[in-house]
């Protein structure tokens, strides 16, 4: 046997044995696109019932509560959120203590809130009921960042003293064990001032508030798949 008849010999299985690899990696690439493919047509399916349930709770909320917004001071915000923004009616100046007027206007909200929100249609889509606390910017005789920590504490308090007048009410008391679930507080600070309409300036009245926000299944899968965009675009 010549030198060519013995490279040949030896070439022809490697070359066997590189076809059937890339014929394997071939596999396992359309394999993993179509997984990629059932998740992504799962989770659209996901986001679009979500959304659905995200349009019926807005427009139930709408239908118990728009009559009853003006005399609270509040107002819907991004479909579900409900802001109240009557600062002199919700707490004392740098306090964190419900005022009476902002508790009867709770003992009011609470249980026609909770009860939309319990209901078997929506509860199962409900990732998050999560109240926020803010603050205007100001206070006084102290630097910038101090105010701001200030703030941050203050509305920390304010908005974990609302949680807790919530899951105290006695119109919940059924559906505690599903609200320490969802229900969170989050104080922001001044980091989200009110502007008075069409200016840069601050209404520091209206940036004291409170609002109820509602974060549904298909507002999360949409995070999770922005996430994976990003991470696969590295």
């Amino acid at each position: 046997m010549n030198a060519d008849s013995e490279g040949q010999g030896y070439w022809a299985p490697l070359a066997d044995l590189m076809t059937g690899l890339m014929m394997l990696f071939m596999l396992i690439a359309v394999s993993y696109m179509c997984m990629v493919e059932e998740k992504a047509i799962s989770n659209a399916k996901n986001n679009s019932s979500g959304s659905a349930i995200q349009t019926d709770i807005q427009n139930d909320l709408h239908l118990e509560f728009n009559h009853k917004l003006k005399n609270w001071n509040a107002k819907f915000v991004e479909g579900t959120g409900i802001q109240f923004l009557n600062a002199d009616a919700l707490f004392d100046t740098g306090r964190a203590n419900i005022k009476p007027k902002f508790r009867a206007i709770l003992n009011e909200f609470i249980p026609k809130y909770i009860k939309i929100l319990s209901q078997p249609k929506y509860r199962k889509y409900i990732k998050e009921i999560r109240i926020e606390g803010h603050t205007s910017p100001g206070w006084d005789n102290v630097s910038l960042d101090q105010a701001y920590y200030n703030n941050m504490r203050l509305s920390q308090e304010r908005t974990a003293s609302t949680l807790y007048y919530l899951l105290n009410h006695r119109s919940v008391d059924r559906e505690a064990d599903w609200l320490r679930t969802v229900l969170t507080a989050n104080g922001l600070s001044s980091s989200n001032p009110i502007y008075l309409k069409g200016t840069k300036i601050i209404d520091s009245l209206a940036s004291q508030r409170v609002e109820f926000k509602i974060i549904t299944i298909s507002n999360n899968a949409s995070k999770e798949i922005s996430n994976a965009v990003r991470k696969d675009g590295k």
